[in-house]
């Protein structure tokens, strides 16, 4: 309910992705999960398998949903 009232105050667009198609946002999810995180990233302290999982976004690299 809360989602549809704030639906009606702001111009949204609410839809589900997989995420396979949010690699970068599910990866820092799951950071934050394990308290790895406990500050603000900056654009410089993106690293590693961050920095890879960006990369393939930008090149639009497919990701495959394997089940």
């Amino acid at each position: 309910m809360r989602i549809v009232r704030l639906q009606q105050l702001l111009v949204a667009d609410v839809q589900h992705v997989f995420t396979e198609a949010n690699g970068a946002a599910d990866y820092l999810a799951k950071e934050a999960a394990s308290l790895q995180f406990t500050r603000v990233l900056h654009h410089n302290d993106i690293t590693g398998v961050l920095r890879n999982i960006l990369c393939l976004d930008r090149w639009r690299v497919p990701h495959l949903r394997w089940e």
